[in-house]
């Protein structure tokens, strides 16, 4: 599944909406321009969220092999090349080799959610948190 520009923009205008204007209008307040607001005030307090949906976003960019497997002939990436193997893996039953291709294809995915755990929890759940 490739990454839904909509979905993405649905998103981000919930994030901004959620941002309460009295923080931009103290900046105007100040004199700050409108990008001044944007990259000093808005921009910070939405950079949890901004982050999640980041990491979300690679991470299906990185499982996405379909894509590849229709314009890409001459260049494959990873994940196209592992749902080649897998194919071909289907009517040989070398099962070890077939495991560890598949062991080192997501390893990348797994180490980069162990890092950004507690950032992807926090802003994919706290929406239906009440308090």
């Amino acid at each position: 599944m490739l990454v839904d520009l909509d979905l993405i923009l649905l998103f981000y205008t919930a994030i901004f909406k959620s941002i309460p204007w009295s923080y931009a209008e103290a900046a105007f307040m100040d004199g700050a321009s409108n990008f001044q607001v944007f990259r000093k005030v808005m921009l910070p307090l939405a950079r949890g969220p901004i982050t999640s949906i980041a990491l979300i976003s690679g991470i299906g960019i990185w499982n996405d092999y379909m894509t590849p497997f229709l314009y890409l002939d001459e260049k494959p990436t990873l994940s196209l090349g592992i749902y080649m193997f897998q194919e071909i893996m289907i009517y040989k039953s070398n099962y070890p080799l077939f495991f560890a291709a598949i062991l080192i294809s997501v390893l990348p995915i797994l180490i980069i959610f162990i890092i950004f755990q507690k950032t992807i929890m926090e802003n994919t759940v706290a929406g239906g948190l009440k308090g």
